[in-house]
């Protein structure tokens, strides 16, 4: 039987993450796969890591990732990459903006890929937040042509890590991965996946200044060795 680690991602999400845990715990309850929960808390300063031990003591199949520090959503994705030891791995943020019982359709669409990206069903509601999607997209292509459309949850084989060298500590991360993957030529499917409105905290990603350090960190990924010395693993 395929296995499923699920990593949740927080930082200074003391008010969200009992929600989500609780969700994520009950749709992976009904999963056809073993299942596993990592929480990391990424040097959170409001309780969340306190919150996320006792939470954790209350499930058997939970576990708990601390960072001394704040080292970016990047980085937090990273140690609970490291710590996983399923086939499958995806992630789900402490916010709440991703619909834990969409993890059915992810693991369902993996039986026909290496890598299944998603879109949203519903676009963003400020034109800003649109904009700035589309900008991403073309901004993408320039850079490295075609590559996978991802706008919200993702889910991929844990054996695809042995040959990358993922760097980026920031959100960029989820681009790399996608960017990486696909110059590796995994096999991608994508679907539609339903976001949720954020119901506790605020957003620590949509700013001019997180935009302008993705946008640089993008350009570096693409002259990286990283990036260009990476071959093809599938025909």
């Amino acid at each position: 039987m395929k296995s499923l680690a699920v990593i949740i991602q927080a930082y200074n999400e003391v008010e969200s993450l009992p929600d989500t845990l609780l969700k994520v715990v009950t749709e992976c309850g009904k999963l056809p796969c073993l299942w596993k929960i990592i929480i990391v808390d990424d040097g959170s300063s409001d309780g969340t890591g306190e919150r996320a031990d006792k939470l954790a003591r209350n499930h058997p199949d939970v576990s708990v990732i601390h960072h001394p520090t704040n080292m970016g959503m990047g980085a937090a994705l990273k140690s609970g990459f490291e710590a996983a030891d399923a086939d499958y791995l995806t992630s789900i943020p402490a916010d709440g903006q991703l619909d834990p019982a969409e993890l059915r359709h992810l693991l369902e669409a993996m039986r026909e890929a290496d890598f299944v990206t998603t879109r949203r069903k519903h676009p963003y509601k400020q034109w800003s937040r649109r904009m700035l999607t589309r900008c991403l997209q073309a901004f993408m292509v320039c850079l490295f042509g075609f590559v996978p459309r991802q706008e919200a949850g993702r889910m991929f084989r844990r054996e695809i890590l042995q040959h990358l060298e993922l760097t980026s500590t920031s959100a960029v991360l989820n681009l790399e991965l996608i960017v990486k993957a696909h110059r590796l030529g995994c096999r991608f499917k994508e679907i539609p996946m339903e976001l949720l409105e954020r119901e506790k905290g605020t957003s620590k990603i949509a700013s001019v200044k997180g935009v302008w350090r993705m946008i640089r960190e993008l350009v570096k990924l693409r002259l990286s060795k990283s990036y260009r010395s990476l071959k093809r693993i599938r025909s």
